[in-house]
């Protein structure tokens, strides 16, 4: 699962994406860079299980 800070930037991204669908690139890039920047500790690790 994501962390706060990467769920947030995602939301506006997308919010930013439907405003401009030009910007595609740049929000990736952003979004990119967020995630580089978030510590691996904050991620929540979670196993699939099948049934």
């Amino acid at each position: 699962m994501r962390p706060a800070t990467v769920n947030a930037a995602f939301q506006s991204a997308v919010l930013r994406y439907l405003d401009d669908p030009a910007l595609l690139d740049r929000l990736l890039t952003e979004l990119d860079t967020v995630r580089g920047r978030t510590p691996e500790d904050q991620w929540l690790r979670v196993t699939c299980l099948s049934a």
